[in-house]
């Protein structure tokens, strides 16, 4: 299983210091990870239509628990944006598996 996510950062945070943009880039890759591992349906913000009650804390991604800790992944990120100076967004994710089919 792989995973890939799109995030929206501060400028500053991504193009700024050095060890700032490893930051966000070793937390994207930690996310990645999560997605693979906790495969949610949906990122939560405002995509979760028509899920039940159980799915929606189990399926949407901030919702869930982050697998490094410090809370939910909304959680998370409003920490993150308080280090690195602005809104963290999940823009999206895609989650890969092993003989999954592409569909057009």
């Amino acid at each position: 299983m792989a995973a890939a996510v799109v995030l929206e950062v501060p400028t500053a945070a991504a193009t700024g210091e050095p060890t700032v943009s490893a930051a966000v880039g070793a937390f994207a890759d930690r996310l990645a990870q999560h997605v693979a591992g906790f495969g949610p349906l949906v990122v939560g913000n405002g995509d979760e239509a028509g899920l039940g009650a159980e799915e929606l804390a189990e399926r949407v991604l901030l919702r869930q628990p982050f697998v490094a800790g410090g809370g939910s992944v909304a959680e998370v990120l409003t920490a993150r944006a308080a280090e690195w100076g602005g809104d963290v967004t999940v823009v999206g994710f895609r989650r890969f598996e092993l003989g999954e089919r592409i569909q057009d």
